[in-house]
């Protein structure tokens, strides 16, 4: 319900303050995950990218450039003793910058486009149940959330519906390939190291976000 109430909150509040005024040059907008509002198992209310900027160089080019985070984390007591201690974290950055070219210039407003996409992720965790400590560098303790670097280059292909003059819903499909390295993982299990070498792979995506894209332009 707090969910919801933010959402048509920010949604009233920015209709308000675009009203009447005309497309800027520069735009700004997040990306919600609908569903959250009304199941908490459905994840995050914001989604990667969480947050993009758009600079308009004429009225039908656009620079973009999105930016994602993510951090995980957990702290847990297995077979319920306060000694028994599971301890992990993991943050993810990535940066897109792309290009768009906008057709259309009424309220509806489709474009296309490319984006690169560069982003990493760090990740650690310490295990420790009775004389069993394990601690973790580059991977969560159950082998979740791998450290790594990504390189992607992908397709850009959208709409924008202008609710008022400045302010707009949309969805965005975006398939690419993206190159993954990921880091040399080292397991330290009661003074006995256990490491597990670099590793590469190459996917081929065919992406369609299924957040909605909330935005305004000034």
């Amino acid at each position: 319900m707090k969910r919801l109430l933010f959402v048509l909150m920010f949604f009233g509040g920015i209709t308000i303050l675009s009203n009447g005024q005309e497309k800027g040059k520069n735009a700004f907008e997040i990306t919600l995950n609908p569903a959250a509002l009304f199941d908490a198992s459905a994840g995050s209310l914001f989604q990667m990218p969480y947050l993009k900027a758009r600079f308009f160089l004429q009225e039908n080019l656009a620079f973009s450039m999105g930016l994602g985070m993510n951090f995980n984390s957990g702290t847990s007591h297995p077979f319920n003793s306060n000694e028994n201690i599971e301890k992990n974290t993991a943050f993810e950055f990535s940066l897109s910058p792309g290009v768009e070219k906008h057709f259309g210039s009424g309220r509806f407003s489709p474009y296309l486009g490319t984006a690169l996409t560069l982003g990493w992720r760090t990740s650690g965790g310490k295990y420790i149940v009775g004389t069993t400590r394990i601690t973790t560098h580059n991977i969560w303790t159950n082998g979740n959330y791998p450290a790594y670097f990504e390189l992607g280059l992908s397709g850009l292909a959208g709409c924008d519906y202008y609710v008022t003059d400045n302010f707009y819903l949309g969805f965005e499909f975006s398939p690419g390939f993206s190159f993954t390295r990921y880091l040399e993982q080292e397991r330290n299990n009661s003074g006995t190291s256990v490491t597990t070498p670099p590793s590469s792979s190459v996917n081929f995506s065919l992406y369609s976000s299924s957040g909605l894209r909330a935005g305004i332009r000034f």
